[in-house]
């Protein structure tokens, strides 16, 4: 793989990238591109600018969204060494590659639900745009990491996200690990706390989701990389939950244990930093609206501080549920026997 890295330090050398600007549009905020000058940035800035993980830092947003300007030549080298690297996956009379992980470049999808709810996600790129991607995933995360994470995918590896979903009904003090795979956490009570990857639906804002739990699954996808077919193609990919454990049966053992209604106000495929340098925006894919989210337990509140914008939630304490991950663990094993 050294000759893959060199060509990608090689193209990385002659590359800068432009950050765009935000503008309201009738549509909304959008970034524009205009080829100016005073817009575009070098490989090292761009990764300082993309380091950013608060949820509404539009100067990191604006890194991870940039577009690369590369001489052609440079480029079309780059993109060459691409399509031979990866050449049992290019489907050459489309000129486009398949893989299982989301990237900008994505012109096509498809999902399906397999076992347990997983599901299994499909996308085919241009290699021209996946090239481009590439360049500017290395500028962020650095080349070596990113052909040795292509490169395990290439030997077999399946590409590992987690299945993550707000709750309603379940507030914690700390965090759970009942089984190897699984996590349910407290999100913070207040909107200047870390927020990592959760995606903020239309219609809602951080707000809404102070004080709830977060359950995450961890998930696999195989095969990272197939030939995508001009009809088809769909069905390439397989996902599964590592534990074997699917959401479902979680909040029902968070209901038995917490004697409350537990479900999901919505899921998400999160590949976390995977797509902060591939698919930017938000960190997560398909977020898919279940229950949705419900109001706050009674003798609950929000209130805010004008002075600093910020928001803090109080739950209630007979809300709280104190569960421990023994006792959860105790729940699935006596789900398993009915």
């Amino acid at each position: 793989m050294r000759d893959v890295k060199e060509g990608l330090d090689a193209v990385l050398a002659q590359s800068q990238f432009d950050l765009g600007r935000f503008e309201q549009r009738p549509e909304g905020r959008t970034l524009v591109y205009r080829g100016s000058k005073d817009e575009s940035v070098p490989p090292d800035v761009l990764k300082d600018l993309a380091a950013s993980r608060c949820w509404d830092d539009e100067e990191a947003a604006r890194a991870r969204h940039a577009k690369l300007v590369v001489p052609e030549v440079a480029f079309d080298e780059w993109s060459s060494s691409v399509e031979k690297w990866l050449e049992d996956y290019v489907n050459r009379e489309t000129d486009s590659i398949g893989h299982a992980f989301p990237m900008e470049s994505g012109k096509h999808s498809y999902a399906r639900f397999e076992a347990q709810g997983a599901m299994s996600e499909c996308y085919v790129s241009s290699v021209d745009d996946f090239a481009r991607v590439l360049v500017r995933g290395a500028a962020i995360m650095g080349s070596a990491r990113l052909v040795g994470m292509l490169s395990g995918w290439l030997a077999g590896e399946g590409v590992g996200y987690r299945t993550a979903a707000v709750l309603n009904g379940l507030y914690l003090t700390d965090k759970l690990a009942p089984l190897p795979g699984i996590r349910i956490e407290p999100l913070p009570r207040s909107t200047d706390g870390d927020f990592g990857s959760l995606p903020v639906l239309g219609g809602r804002s951080i707000k809404d989701y102070l004080g709830r739990s977060v359950l995450s699954l961890e998930s696999i996808a195989r095969p990272a990389f197939f030939r995508p077919e001009k009809e088809g193609y769909g069905s390439k990919v397989h996902a599964e939950f590592t534990s074997g454990v699917g959401l479902d049966t979680v909040c029902r053992a968070l209901a038995l244990e917490s004697d409350t209604p537990v479900d999901v106000a919505f899921e998400w495929n999160d590949y976390a930093d995977m797509s902060r340098y591939l698919s930017p925006g938000s960190r997560s894919t398909r977020s898919r609206r279940r229950g949705g989210i419900e109001p706050l337990g009674v003798g609950s509140s929000l209130s805010t501080d004008y002075a600093t914008g910020v928001s803090k939630v109080v739950i209630d304490n007979g809300s709280v549920c104190h569960q421990s991950s023994r006792r959860m663990k105790s729940a699935f094993r006596a789900m398993e026997k009915q």
